[in-house]
């Protein structure tokens, strides 16, 4: 004699509801993983941008200043680095990077940007894009600067 168990109705259907909430947990974190995956990318194309920018910024020597100085002075041009800054972003930027600010200090410029990458699944939430606030620094200099070089 063969017996069958039978579930009760109570406890028909809590499978399905189980797995409805595994898979709901499980796409969000398929969504984290995908937006988070994007976000790394920008945000790489946003640094390495930046740091570029800063060092074809600091290139821009101020000659007049190094020539006739007469202490060989190490300055920068500022309206040039400026220019080299925002021509560098604009061609390596992809049109995602932007430059916010340059900053000159003698042999010393700090360049600003930003990234905005945009999100597919923290759209759903209200949260289209991440925007990343960068900055780098760069110093120009020559020949031996300290003892023992």
């Amino acid at each position: 004699m063969m017996s069958h168990y039978r579930r009760p109705k109570s406890e028909s259907g809590q499978i399905a509801v189980a797995f409805l909430a595994l898979l709901m947990v499980l796409l969000g974190f398929i969504g984290l993983v995908i937006d988070g995956g994007i976000m790394f990318l920008h945000y790489r194309l946003g640094r390495i941008t930046v740091d570029s920018a800063a060092l074809a910024a600091a290139t821009k020597l101020d000659e007049r200043e190094f020539r006739d100085g007469g202490d060989n002075a190490i300055v920068i041009e500022v309206g040039e680095a400026y220019a080299a800054a925002q021509q560098y972003a604009a061609r390596n930027g992809r049109g995602r990077v932007t430059i916010t600010g340059v900053s000159v200090n003698e042999n010393r410029t700090v360049v600003s940007g930003s990234v905005t990458s945009p999100t597919l699944f923290l759209a759903l939430f209200n949260v289209p894009a991440v925007t990343f606030n960068l900055s780098a620094e760069a110093e120009l200099a020559y020949g031996i600067t300290e003892e023992n070089q």
